[in-house]
């Protein structure tokens, strides 16, 4: 992704925490909201104390911008290379006859019959698709993923905790870590709901003060 020359500098605050004195970076958008500290997990609320810019340059990266005419050159090898190898594989494919089993056998009358193909593929991509990105104790995490908010420039790690079981869940508190685009963590981000009905899925929604996160992962779940 190109820089943009017009981007203005990003406004960063720091403060400590109410409970632990650890040091957040956050947003100025987050300035006066709670959040769970992720050092020590517990709510506190983010104050103003020191401000940073982040001064985005456009030098470095217009500098490295390839020419226009060497991408389109490229995307039209790859699209050429593509419809080659399409053309290919039905020409050179040739339909399977149908799979036959003889039930019957009277003289010289046989009876056939067709079995029938087998749609395991699709069920195995749905049962993969629902598949939890954690569990532990009959809690699930489900659709874990990092979200921007619309109305400003906030990110936040959501998905789903689903209580597997047929009792309440009380105090029950996500743990996540926060990664860069290499896989290596950056920071942890954390939420925590009162009660989860049995059968029912609690929506989590955790703060990220992390501005490089690329993506995030459920590391516990834990319950009082």
């Amino acid at each position: 992704m190109f820089s943009d020359p017009t981007m203005q500098p990003e406004s960063y605050l720091k403060c400590p925490c109410e409970n632990c004195d650890a040091h957040i970076e956050f947003p100025a958008e987050a300035l006066g909201q709670s959040i769970s500290c992720p050092h020590c997990g517990r709510k506190t609320r983010l104050l103003q104390a020191v401000v940073r810019s982040v001064e985005v340059s456009p030098t470095s990266s217009s500098r490295k911008r390839p020419p226009i005419f060497l991408i389109a050159l490229g995307c039209l090898a790859l699209l050429a290379a593509m419809a080659f190898g399409i053309f290919a594989a039905r020409k050179n494919a040739q339909p399977a006859p149908p799979e036959k089993i003889i039930t019957e056998t009277k003289g010289e009358d046989t009876a056939l019959q067709i079995k029938p193909v087998e749609r395991s593929s699709a069920r195995r991509a749905k049962k993969l698709a629902a598949a939890p990105d954690f569990e532990t104790n009959s809690l699930q995490a489900l659709r874990v993923t990092l979200e921007k908010s619309e109305k400003s420039r906030l990110i936040y790690a959501i998905g789903a905790i689903r209580n597997q079981s047929n009792r309440q869940r009380f105090g029950v508190k996500v743990e996540l870590d926060l990664l860069d685009e290499q896989g290596m963590k950056l920071g942890s981000a954390t939420d925590y709901v009162s009660v989860i009905e049995p059968r029912k899925e609690w929506k989590f929604r955790a703060m990220v003060t992390e501005p490089k996160a690329a993506s995030v992962k459920v590391t516990a779940i834990m319950e009082e």
